[in-house]
């Protein structure tokens, strides 16, 4: 469920020494300032699924978990479309401890949720075809190019909204990724009283974190698959293929009152219904919690 935390040390000179000093990271670099024969920032230290930022004000520690994890261990090895486990998790957070000098100084700045789950169809296919909109607005297609996977991501201030699927690995073909990066602390830390990494042993806060997730999830719009327009009332047909056209809902907001955009989605959302073509939005909700709670139980 957790794959990524940003927390920064609350004394940031005191770190710093300590990190220019310790043998525990792989690789320690800084700038070499030619002119003034000085060592500048930022600093940057790594070990595998963890690095050190160090600027002239802050002292950043990254955390992918997943990553963390498998290199740490032998044996329990993550593959990227795997869910880590609960207890998988805590032995990952003990892990870190060793490279914060004291975890209790560090405050949680940025994270990441989210979970992989299974689809009885080519999860490329479903993200190209059935995933239309968060929030009714559509993805920063060009902030993503990947060869291998197919991706559709929703950037706003706060967080960042992400689906994505690989395209030519057969094995794990049938999953899509759902991810939420809260990249203000105001979006986690008030709902969930989040405050730095050890806290994320407790199951209530999990909790809290998940239902953020699900709570995002439910502003995507996920249409099944219309094979057939015919079957529709001609008005019904209509107003579908409108609500169905990329630019309707841009177009729509930048015309309209607010009203006027709220009646439509509620038409668009009664069609949903009137024709059953949520069973692909209700599955894969229903997966969700199904993935947190066996993340939660193990």
């Amino acid at each position: 469920m957790i794959d990524f935390v940003r927390s920064y040390h609350k004394n940031k000179v005191k770190f710093e020494l300590w990190v220019l000093g310790t043998n525990k990271f792989d690789e320690i670099t800084r700038i070499n300032n030619v002119i003034n024969a000085s060592n500048d920032y930022p600093i940057r230290a790594s070990v595998k699924g963890l690095t050190v930022e160090i600027d002239e004000y802050k002292a950043y520690i990254n955390c992918w978990i997943k990553v963390f994890h498998n290199s740490l261990l032998t044996r329990a090895w993550l593959s990227t479309y795997n869910n880590i486990y609960y207890s998988q998790l805590c032995l990952s957070i003990d892990r870190t401890f060793p490279f914060m000098l004291n975890e209790s100084e560090t405050k949680v700045s940025q994270i990441q949720i989210g979970f992989s789950i299974p689809t009885n169809k080519v999860g490329c296919d479903i993200i190209n075809k059935n995933i239309l909109m968060f929030n009714y607005k559509y993805y920063n297609h060009n902030l993503i190019k990947s060869k291998k996977r197919v991706v559709k991501k929703f950037v706003y201030t706060n967080f960042h909204f992400t689906i994505y699927a690989d395209k030519h690995n057969l094995s794990i073909s049938n999953f899509i990724k759902i991810e939420l990066k809260l990249i203000k602390s105001v979006e986690f830390r008030s709902k969930s009283g989040l405050l730095n990494i050890n806290q994320l042993r407790n199951k209530e806060l999990l909790e809290l974190l998940f239902s953020l997730l699900l709570k995002r999830f439910k502003e995507l719009t996920i249409v099944d698959s219309i094979e057939n327009y015919n079957l529709f009332e001609d008005n019904d047909k209509k107003l579908m293929q409108e609500f169905m056209t990329h630019d309707y809902w841009n177009t729509l907001s930048e015309k309209y009152s607010r009203q006027t955009v709220s009646i439509k989605k509620k038409m668009f959302e009664n069609l949903l219904d009137k024709y059953n073509l949520l069973s692909l939005s209700v599955e894969f909700e229903n997966e969700l919690k199904k993935q947190f709670n066996q993340f939660i139980n193990n």
